[in-house]
């Protein structure tokens, strides 16, 4: 079979992950009976498969027909014998998924949600289920983020209570109270609070989102900032609400953060903050393309995976883990040629010791033979690689000067590489020991002698310790923080 891999954008908007409107439904009641399901008594026997279709042949002879249950699952068959897949109407309509199973409960079918009772029959008009109301039109489909009546359905299909749907408030029971007004701007405040109980937003996600409920950008604003809200602590919320639905590598997340529009600071620290283990997401993303397309050699999935933004490693364990196998190298590669090749083709990026000993020794070479590939290596710029690297520390955190260069030695950079790196970059450490204990502050480390002490443990100076702690107490008295 012929396959192409696929590229997908990794700014996506992931139909898993919904936003709650600050509102409330609307509910004019009508209840539907649940039909009873014909009961069968079906005859042992087994499934067969003729021409492309299945059918159910009784070991007594002649074949199931109608509704059948068999192994505890409903099936229908129509009057030849052919088990039928989809939509069935039988009085109530039905579904039965590719397998035939008869499904009950809730149903997502081409995008759209349809609930069946435990008889199968699908349901309309408005439903209490899970102790919330939901209202179906007569196709089945589920209503949401649109009024039915005096009622609102928010993007979930619940009914929305207690809550402001633009400027109409509904309340306990669901039900608009009309003439029910507050200030524009206490209403902003509570709407932008109603969607920080029921999601995670970045500060300019909510505010868009507050001027999509009919508010002034300038009244939007005010009241996303009157929330008071960590909006470090809201990019790790958005990251876990999202590794929930899918499997993401550390780029890729930081990305999608960054297009619901955390900053890319907030989008990094939720990133790394979001408790992920990056070579599993790599095994989830994997699995996840073999359920598409089962076709993937080794070698095509670890294309893919690091287009995803895993990394070379990360990529080849989520290969691995999922059974593909690495096509023999080529008859008498060495491991100088496997480390010259990795080398140059992650050079541009910045590239360690480190790296080529662990991916020689994921390849099945020794890590003598890593060590000696390494030192043999030809024009390799280990001063360029180590300023690189830094620059992709500080890009990702506000590090210290020691902390950067304990860092590079421990990617194996020496020392004089190391301290070479770092003074290239013309940092302001004052600043960085700023921006640092900012974050820490956001991060919940309040306290001043506590935020000290991270701060030196992070390997600031004295000096530039006292100068972060001064700028958030700074902050803090200005009424910023």
């Amino acid at each position: 079979m012929e396959k192409t891999i696929l590229k997908k954008a990794a700014q996506v908007a992931l139909a898993g992950i919904v936003t709650l409107g600050c509102a409330g439904a609307t509910a004019t009641v009508a209840l539907s009976l649940d039909p009873a399901q014909v009961a069968y008594a079906t005859p042992a026997g087994k499934w067969k498969k003729s021409s492309g279709k299945w059918w159910y042949s009784y070991n007594s002879g002649g074949y199931a027909k109608g509704w059948q249950k068999i192994g505890g699952v409903w099936y229908r068959f129509d009057g030849s014998g052919w088990m039928k897949t989809g939509w069935v109407k039988d009085g109530p309509w039905y579904y039965l998924d590719s397998s035939g199973a008869m499904k009950t409960g809730w149903n997502k079918v081409g995008g759209t949600w349809y609930y069946h009772d435990a008889s199968g029959a699908m349901k309309t008009g408005w439903q209490k289920i899970g102790g919330k109301w939901y209202y179906f039109n007569d196709s089945g489909a589920m209503a949401a983020n649109r009024w039915v009546g005096d009622y609102y359905l928010e993007s979930s299909g619940a009914m929305a209570a207690n809550k402001w749907i633009g400027s109409y408030y509904v309340g306990s029971d669901g039900k608009w109270i009309k003439g029910y007004a507050v200030s524009t701007g206490n209403k902003a405040l509570d709407c932008a609070r109603s969607y920080l109980n029921s999601s995670a937003f970045s500060r300019q996600g909510l505010i868009d989102q507050l001027k999509y409920e009919g508010f002034s950008t300038s009244t939007a604003a005010a009241a996303v900032d009157a929330t008071k809200t960590n909006w470090n602590q809201q990019a790790v919320k958005k990251a876990k609400q999202y590794l929930d639905t899918s499997a993401f590598s550390y780029q890729g997340l930081v990305d999608q953060l960054k297009f619901e529009k955390f900053t890319g600071s907030q989008a990094k620290h939720g990133a790394s903050n979001c408790g992920a283990n990056w070579n599993q997401q790599a095994v989830k993303k994997a699995q996840s393309y073999l359920k598409y397309d089962g076709g993937f050699t080794y070698e095509e999935m670890v294309s893919q995976l690091e287009y995803e933004g895993f990394s070379t490693a990360q990529a080849e364990y989520g290969a691995k883990q999922v059974g593909l196998v690495k096509a023999p190298a080529q008859t008498g590669q060495t491991a100088l040629q496997a480390a010259q090749s990795y080398y140059n083709k992650e050079a541009g990026s910045g590239v360690s010791r480190l790296d080529i000993t662990q991916y020689l020794t994921e390849s099945g070479y020794s890590e003598a033979e890593a060590t000696t590939a390494i030192s043999q290596l030809k024009n390799a710029d280990w001063d360029e690689q180590a300023r690189l690297r830094a620059r992709s520390y500080l890009d990702l955190d506000h590090m210290s000067y020691k902390g950067l260069v304990d860092q590079l030695e421990y990617e194996e950079f020496t020392n004089g590489e190391a301290v070479a790196a770092v003074n290239s970059l013309n940092v302001d450490w004052n600043d960085a020991a700023a921006r640092s204990a900012v974050g820490w502050y956001n991060y919940g480390i309040t306290g001043y002698n506590e935020l000290y002490s991270y701060l030196q443990f992070d390997g600031f100076t004295s000096e530039q310790t006292v100068y972060g702690v001064s700028y958030v107490k700074t902050l803090v008295d200005e009424g910023i923080l």
